[in-house]
């Protein structure tokens, strides 16, 4: 009986486990997409800091900014613009 119990716990701990990750990314935010211009004096960790990226850390939002404008470092220039997706939840 008691190795009954602890293998129907250990299946409810498995499927509890295995379906967290489908139930946050279900939850996640569609994001909005804006152009933003580069200026003098910007940086990446600039411009992620002044848009809502709610549920991401600045660095994983960095990196999808990077990855959205297929940048492969962290250098942008002057005039330019990014594409950048904003996660925010409208009330």
């Amino acid at each position: 009986m008691k190795k009954l119990s602890i293998l129907i716990i250990a299946v409810f701990v498995c499927v509890f486990l295995f379906a967290m990750p489908f139930t946050a990314a279900e939850q996640r935010i569609a994001p909005n997409y804006v152009n933003v211009q580069i200026f003098e004096g910007d940086s990446l960790w600039d411009i992620a800091s002044s848009h809502p990226h709610e549920g991401l850390t600045l660095q994983a939002y960095i990196n999808e900014i990077k990855t959205i404008n297929g940048l492969k470092s962290d250098r942008i220039f002057v005039d330019r613009f990014l594409i950048v997706p904003t996660y925010s939840r409208g009330e």
